[in-house]
């Protein structure tokens, strides 16, 4: 106790820091020490010395003492303190009304309830210094109690109250000072005159965002249509409709509420407060006079601006022209609160809206909330195209924007608590529970996926951004989740998937089909074709049709994970299904059927070859079902490819193997130099070669099908087969016909050509050629100077000079084996079995020897003869081989005498790499164009594509028909 009297005594009020409530637990502690003294015996029978001691008397003595000189100091400090604590208040941020709603009605702001505070205060405190000033002359303890009540918060103890006479006493006989709030009249003015401000500006200033002016301003602002639109705070719009609707019963009817008076009237509350300060001694009437004025000339602001709100939300069509300062406002609560009483204006709620599905998961609809989001949106609309019109004009086009811009949130919330998601079957394989799980969903999907549609339209029209933006992005997300699964439904039933994958198995014969889909006959094939489509048809119908059909609106258009791929594949199965229902042609799943019922099970390895192109294959058509067809036809024709190839090295190996016996080295095969032959070759050889070569494709291309096309490497070989095609032409007479035993050529002699190079040749007075031992062509028996020579026959070319004596004759010639000469006549007898070839070999004219253009026919000979007065007779006879026309009296044509091969080349090294190889089909190889191979001066092929397409079109239509 000493230790706390200490204490008090050291105290100074005017320390910083030291507050009422320091003082006040110190005084409490001493109060409740000394009524616990009180209560408290210091007699005790068992102890004797307490028998005749003054302790209790003297402590209780003492403590009355303590008790009085320091409740009064307390008392004293604490009414310092107060008084200092209340002339130097401020407003805070704690005394700023946070909502419209305290603003609307003054009493209830947290600036009037500052305001209240202070002048109460003062009132009081100037009662209590009043009661602490008078102390002395205080008939009892009742001002002293309600000083302490006032200071400490607590009633004297009736101890004290009984004894009160005797502290009196002691009261009169100290001494204390008395408290004067006169020297503080100024500041306390001050204070007065900043709260007062304070709690005006909170009502009628414009320059701070949180009165109640520019709340009103910024409402009306964000209603009304403005140049520059600024976004639309919602939550601070609803906030200020909440705020409206809850004060708008206690402002009184319009055109008596408080904004509506002459003078700023509050009540009787008000009213006292005034005359708190009318009658305060630091105050008088001249403060209360200025307050209240300022008041009035604020109010009167005040009033002209709700004036200005009423002519810029006032339509300029009502009749009548004059309204209360309330009616905008009022007006405005009344068409707000009705606003946002509807669907689309609710508080947005509800879980996140996901926009994607988390991984491992399956979202499920609650259909009865998807419709309750459609509902919603049909109610904006019947808003904006209806009761909209019947708010003011001049905040209807920001109306319609806050509508939406909420509307767009209620939606995403409605659509967030229709969201359901599960974790994913794993391992959905066909007719397991995991599939029956997969059509659950599906199903649940398909049961609002036409009103998601739908909401989603509209959305787009009407521009809801985020709420079309993210329905758009989940509902893309979904389909396309949902499509990737069925694909892999369909995958894993193998739709129209072949038994064995590759054609390895295939020997290139008809019925390929029955191997592929291991089914025993036609019957099976078709019944398993029946079976694959009902099973694509009910995928289509069952699963993806309701998918594809939402996602062909162009409510998806440019969404940024809109997979098109995978997307135009569904629309392309979903078309081509429906197609095939409706009998349409062309249909791929026609094709498909058709190439796998007709087309696969009809042809071998070479109409595989002829009918389908590698180029045709390279790129993926985007058609599931095309796609399956494709991938059939490229294993097909990689398995042709290789058969054919093998073929076609084991043909070309034959012919080989057959020129090189037969005919290699023997004349006409062979070079330049005649006398290396081998022999002749012998034409039944001849005949069999060809025969060989058209039972393996009767032309070089076909015969070197899947060879020619390694392009470079094959040249020697190309241009050794279309040699041996130039000698069949030249044959072809006998080739042809088998009947013809031996080949014959007609000929044509043209005598004494190029005499303007001859030399002798007018001394010669008898032309002639034999054909065989007893025809002969000679100009003075036959001008046409025509006829034929046939295979084993000799030919002989005959010159006679004057059998006279004074004439030079022929003589022999050791350099010309054919030369034979018998007195004036000299003759070039060639008698081999090839004897006319022999003859224009040995005989021709070298070039430029002769003029072409005198001589136009193919194959000019010349013959050196020398002479007996030992000169040389040079003439030129020319030979053409010709074909008879097949008019009577037509020309016939000219046929060319071709060049023999010598050697049957080995196919290239490359050709035996790849052998067993689909090179060309998986494009590992580019193919060559077989007339780059073709050897210059030969003629190229015509392009056999388009032949077809130059195909007149009543042709093809003839060819459909037949087909």
């Amino acid at each position: 106790m000493s230790g706390l009297l200490r204490s008090m005594q050291n105290l100074r009020i005017d320390e910083p820091g030291h507050t009422a409530s320091l003082f006040d637990t110190y005084a409490r502690q001493l109060m409740e020490m000394m009524q616990e003294l009180q209560r408290t015996e210091f007699f005790s029978v068992m102890v004797p010395a307490s028998w005749f001691s003054p302790l209790h008397k003297d402590l209780h003595a003492g403590l009355q003492v303590a008790y009085q000189e320091i409740v009064i100091r307390t008392i004293y400090v604490d009414l310092l303190l107060k008084a200092r604590e209340l002339l130097q208040l401020r407003p805070t941020m704690a005394d700023r009304s946070t909502s419209l709603a305290a603003l609307l009605n003054p009493l209830n702001s947290s600036e009037y309830i500052l305001l209240k505070k202070y002048v109460d205060g003062l009132y009081e405190l100037n009662d209590m210094l009043f009661k602490f000033n008078n102390l002395k002359s205080a008939p009892d303890a009742r001002d002293l109690d309600s000083l302490v009540m006032y200071t400490f918060n607590s009633h004297l103890p009736e101890s004290f109250m009984g004894s009160y006479g005797d502290f009196r006493k002691l009261l009169n006989e100290s001494s204390y000072p008395l408290i004067d709030l006169k020297p503080y009249m100024q500041m306390a003015r001050q204070t007065l005159s900043i709260i007062y401000e304070h709690f005006l500006n909170a009502l009628f200033s414009k320059n701070d965002s949180m009165t109640l002016v520019s709340r009103i301003q910024v409402l009306v602002e964000q209603l009304q249509s403005q140049g520059h639109k600024q976004a639309i705070d919602l939550t601070a719009l609803r906030n200020a409709v909440g705020d409206l609707s809850a004060t708008a019963p206690s402002l009184g009817e319009l055109g008596s509420t408080w904004m509506d008076g002459k003078i700023l009237n509050l009540g009787k509350e008000f009213d006292s407060v005034l005359d708190h300060i009318d009658m305060s001694p630091l105050f008088g009437r001249d403060v209360t006079q200025y307050l209240v004025d300022q008041t009035a000339i604020c109010f009167n602001r005040f009033k002209n601006f709700l004036l200005s709100v009423n002519e810029s939300i006032v339509d300029k069509n009502t009749k009548q022209q004059s309204f209360p300062p309330s009616h905008g406002l009022l007006t405005l609560e009344k068409l707000l609160s009705s606003l946002f009483k509807l669907s689309f204006m609710v508080a947005p709620s509800g879980p996140t809206f996901s926009t994607s599905i988390p991984a491992g998961k399956l979202v499920y609809w609650d259909t009865s909330l998807v419709q309750q989001a459609l509902n919603i949106m049909k109610d904006f609309d019947g808003f904006i195209s209806k009761d909209l019109l019947t708010y003011p004009l001049s905040i209807q086009e920001n109306l319609k924007i806050a509508s939406r811009i909420n509307l767009q949130e209620v939606l995403i919330g409605t659509l967030g608590k229709a969201q359901t998601f599960i974790d994913t079957p794993k391992n959905i394989n066909p007719g397991s529970a995991s599939e029956r799980m997969l059509r659950a969903q599906i199903n649940d999907f398909k049961a609002v996926a036409d009103t998601l549609g739908r909401l989603l339209e509209i959305l787009k029209q009407d521009d809801v951004s985020k709420a079309y933006l993210d329905l758009r992005e989940l509902l893309c997300f979904q389909s396309q989740w949902l499509l990737e699964h069925i694909d892999t439904h369909i995958k894993q039933h193998k739709i129209y998937k072949m038994k064995q994958e590759e054609f390895s198995w295939w020997d290139g014969k008809s019925g390929a089909a029955i191997g592929a889909f291991a089914v025993r006959d036609s019957n099976d094939l078709k019944h398993y074709t029946d079976t694959q489509r009902d099973t694509l048809t009910a995928a289509v119908n069952d699963f993806a049709k309701s998918i594809i059909q939402l996602l062909k609106s162009p409510a998806f258009d440019g969404a940024d994970s809109r997979d098109e791929t995978l997307i135009n594949r569904w629309i392309r199965i979903t078309d081509q299904v429906e197609a095939y229902n409706k009998k349409q042609p062309d249909n791929s799943l026609a094709q498909l059927e058709n190439f796998i019922l007709k087309d696969l099970n009809s042809w071998d390895y070479k109409d595989v070859i002829k009918n389908i192109k590698a180029k045709d294959l390279q790129h993926d058509s985007g058609d599931y079902i095309l796609v399956i067809l494709r991938d059939i036809k490229i294993k097909l024709l990689s398995r042709a490819e290789v058969l054919q190839r093998q073929q076609a090295i084991s043909n070309y190996e034959n012919l080989v193997s057959f020129f090189n016996k037969n005919l290699k080295g023997k004349f006409p095969f062979v070079g330049a130099k005649l006398e290396k032959n081998q022999g002749e070759a012998n034409p039944e050889d001849i005949r069999e070669f060809f025969d060989y070569f058209k039972e393996y494709g009767d032309s070089t291309k076909v015969v070197l099908d899947q060879l020619y096309q390694i392009g470079t490497p094959m040249k020697d070989v190309v241009a050794f087969l279309i040699s041996m095609e130039n000698v069949r032409k030249f044959l072809q007479s006998y080739l042809k016909d088998p009947s013809i035993e031996k080949p014959t050529f007609n000929i044509k002699v043209d005598f004494r050509v190029a005499r303007d190079k001859e030399n002798g040749g007018q001394n010669i007075v008898d032309w002639y050629v034999k054909t065989d031992e007893i025809t002969t062509i000679d100009p003075h028996l036959d001008p046409k100077t025509k006829g034929s020579w046939t295979y084993g026959n000799p030919i002989t070319i005959g010159f006679k000079w004057p059998d006279i004596e004074s004439t030079p004759k022929p003589t022999s010639d050791s350099g010309q084996a054919a030369l034979k000469v018998e007195g004036p006549t000299a003759e070039f007898v060639y008698d081999s079995q090839w004897a006319l070839l022999w003859m224009l070999r040995d005989c021709m004219a070298p070039q430029g020897s002769y003029s072409k253009i005198a001589t136009p026919n193919p194959y000019v000979l010349k013959f050196s003869l020398p002479l007996t007065d030992q000169t040389y007779t040079t003439v030129f006879n020319a030979i053409s081989l010709y074909e008879p026309s097949s008019k009577p009296k037509g020309p016939g044509k000219i046929i060319t005498v071709p060049t023999f091969p010598t050697t049957a080349p080995d196919l290239p090294e490359k050709i035996k790499e790849i052998k067993n190889k689909p090179v060309l089909t998986e494009g590992i190889i580019e193919a060559a164009d077989f007339n780059s191979l073709i050897p210059v001066g030969e003629p190229k092929l015509e392009d056999e594509d388009k032949d077809k397409e130059a195909e007149p079109k009543e042709e093809k239509d003839e060819k459909k028909k037949e087909e």
